[in-house]
């Protein structure tokens, strides 16, 4: 690992024990983790050429949280990421990061800086905080919301209400903040937030994971972007709407004749309103696709803290707002899990995803074919 990746962590790390005897009393607490692995990548681009790629990646997040009272808790957080591949490096404290899927390599900022309120039954959070929104297994993957994704830094700012409802059901709304330069999570192009009346979007869910016989997760969310879509293209005048509907659950029993318990885990999406193609730069005519799904089977404790899962995805040209799963492929996907105790976690990845539509001007479609082996340490 190269001096610019090796040495920040190791400073990380030598710093823990300092800050953790800073600590005043029980009210205030350090947390966070440390994520670092080997990433691979295998390209069969557009044009018939082929490229690979190697990297070693660090991602570094360390807060300190304060419990006021029973009730009112603060927090703040430090996230930075690095690679030996980087170009440069800097913190930054914009409102938005700084592309349309997260903070690039090198870049640092903080991730979390909030306000909570709690009661027993529903709390209230105001300020920057991270948020997801996944199906339950292995990988747990989202079509809709997963701020700071494998070794991604994103976050979300706003208000989240959440709620305990009837019969286990629980509620969640997040009003949420978009700078005018960018997004703070996952938005990808026509999207933009240029105009006023998209300064502000939201995002609403219910869900159960109660047990109910094999169903251990029943959800449904809702994305609203107002005049955030620009149909005809980035430069566009004419925006609209953008909105998603998406379902999920999950079902869990154990294996016959095997150890362990078998997740099947479900995802569907769907956008009304989408770019055109053309817009897109795709060689088909009219809206863009609009569906999004994903399905995960999840073998769960094949030996004790050990699982894997096979995962497989199609996700529409006009599906914009995923962290997991970029827009117009179909993905394919194996992942090995070994939690070695409460704070470590051992992962490995193999993917595949190729293109679905044909971009113009492109003599193939873009396969690009992915792994890695990663380990976690949260504290």
């Amino acid at each position: 690992m190269e001096r610019r990746v090796l040495l920040p962590t190791v400073l990380f790390l030598l710093a823990l024990p300092a800050v953790a005897e800073t600590v005043l009393n029980e009210r205030f607490s350090v947390y966070g983790d440390l994520r670092s692995g080997y990433y691979n990548l295998h390209r069969q681009d557009r044009d018939n050429t082929a490229e690979t790629t190697e990297e070693w990646r660090a991602r570094l997040r360390a807060g300190l949280k304060w419990k006021a009272s029973t009730h009112f808790e603060a927090a703040v957080r430090f996230a930075g990421r690095y690679s030996t591949e980087q170009d440069d490096h800097g913190f930054d404290l914009d409102w938005h990061t700084t592309t349309a899927t997260g903070m690039s390599l090198g870049d640092s900022t903080l991730d979390e800086a909030y306000l909570a309120y709690r009661e027993e039954t529903w709390s209230v959070t105001l300020g920057r905080f991270q948020t997801k929104n996944v199906v339950a297994g292995v990988a747990g993957k989202s079509l809709d919301r997963n701020d700071s994704t494998n070794t991604e830094i994103t976050w979300t700012d706003g208000i989240r209400y959440q709620t305990d409802l009837a019969n286990g059901w629980q509620g969640q709304f997040i009003l949420e903040h978009n700078d005018r330069e960018g997004p703070a999570n996952t938005r990808r192009p026509p999207l933009n937030f240029t105009d006023t009346a998209a300064r502000w979007s939201a995002f609403a869910k219910l869900e159960n994971t109660d047990a109910l016989g094999p169903l251990v997760q029943r959800n449904l969310s809702i994305t609203y972007l107002p005049e955030a879509l620009h149909r005809m293209g980035p430069t566009s005048q004419t925006t609209t709407d953008y909105y998603t509907i998406t379902a999920r659950t999950a079902l869990r029993w154990p294996m016959a004749r095997a150890p362990g318990d078998f997740m099947l885990g479900l995802e569907a999406g769907y956008a009304p309103q989408t770019p055109k193609a053309q817009a897109l730069n795709l060689m088909d005519s009219g809206d863009s696709d609009g569906l999004g799904y994903h399905i995960a089977l999840n073998w769960l404790d094949f030996a004790p803290g050990h699982n894997i899962a096979l995962i497989g995805a199609r996700t529409g040209a006009g599906w914009l707002i995923s962290p997991d799963f970029a827009p117009n492929t179909d993905l394919l996907e194996v992942r090995y899990q070994w939690k070695i105790d409460k704070n470590q976690r051992l992962e490995a990845r193999l993917r595949r995803r190729s293109e679905l539509e044909g971009v113009t001007g492109a003599l193939d479609d873009r396969v690009d074919v992915d792994g890695y082996l990663r380990y976690t340490y949260s504290f």
